[in-house]
This record gives structure tokens, sequence and C-alpha cells, in this order.
């Protein structure tokens, strides 16, 4: 059995072999739970096994530097996301009147008999539009 677990964007295959399968399915039927709930379970309960005990004030104090560096790119990072959107927004805004002056172009080719030839710009907008 592969089992797939999610966190956020990440995701960690597992491997079980049959005899932990076999079991999972037993435990399952003999509490009436679902196989996922049991994972879940097993999961949660091995990941505390595994955390050091009593070690928790010097953990902290690691972690707090890398914290606080967290925080500062955080903050960095969404004021670039939000400068991105609104880069993104202009473009779109571009792409609308860019998209009306085609559409008055086409209409005057069309007035004056001449070949339309715009395909190339008309798909770069219909992009900026889409987005």
């Amino acid at each position: 059995m592969r089992v797939i677990v999610k966190s956020g964007k990440r995701k960690m295959k597992i491997d079980i072999d049959n005899a932990l399968e076999e079991q999972i399915h037993r435990i399952a039927r003999k509490y009436m739970l679902t196989e996922k709930k049991v994972l879940a379970y097993l999961l949660d309960y091995e990941f505390e096994k595994l955390l050091p005990q009593g070690n928790e004030e010097e953990i902290k104090k690691e972690l707090e530097p890398l914290l606080d560096e967290m925080f500062a790119l955080e903050g960095k990072w969404a004021a670039i996301r939000y400068r991105a959107y609104t880069y993104m927004k202009e473009n779109k805004g571009i792409a609308i009147t860019l998209s009306g002056f085609l559409g008055q172009n086409r209409n005057l080719k069309n007035m004056l008999h001449l070949p339309r030839n715009l395909e190339e710009i008309e798909e770069v907008v219909d992009y900026y539009l889409w987005l």
C-alpha cells in the first residue's frame, strides 16, 4: 500500500508493507474506523515518540532566531507579492485598453477593405486578459 501524506504544498509518499497494511485493516474493522483515521493516529503517535524529551527550552532557544528570520523574510515576500499583484493588474488594464484599440483598428481595416494581420498581437492581449 502506498500512502501520500500532504502538508501544505509538500507531499511525502510512504510505502507500507503487507503485514502493517493487514494490521491497519484489522484495527479499522475492530474499532469501526476508516483506514485514514487509523493511519493518522499512528503517524501522530510515532512522530510524538521521535521528538526529543526534556530539551524543550534548548529547542526553543535554537528556533527563536530562525523564527525571527522567517518573519523578516515573510514581510519582504509579502511586499514583493503585492508589487507583483499590482503589476499584473496594470498589465490587465493595459491589455483591456489595447484590446479596444485593436477592435477599432479591425473596424477601420474592414471599412477600408484592408487585410488583417494582427493575430499575434491579439494572442498576446488574450493571454494578459485571462491571467
